[in-house]
């Protein structure tokens, strides 16, 4: 299980940190916070395409 220190205070606001969680992190569970970061990246692209796609 990995653990986060700074950065869960701030996510754990707008939503439970979520790690080792997607097949991705399964497959590479040695990424660790990277993986978090570029998870949250990845959420973030898809709501922005999810918002586009409400507008059309």
């Amino acid at each position: 299980m990995i653990t986060q220190t700074k950065k869960s205070r701030t996510t754990r606001e707008k939503h439970p940190p979520v790690v080792s969680d997607t097949p991705e992190s399964r497959q590479n569970p040695s990424k660790g916070l990277k993986g978090s970061h570029e998870k949250a990246l990845s959420m973030l692209w898809s709501e922005s395409v999810r918002w586009s796609s409400k507008m059309w």
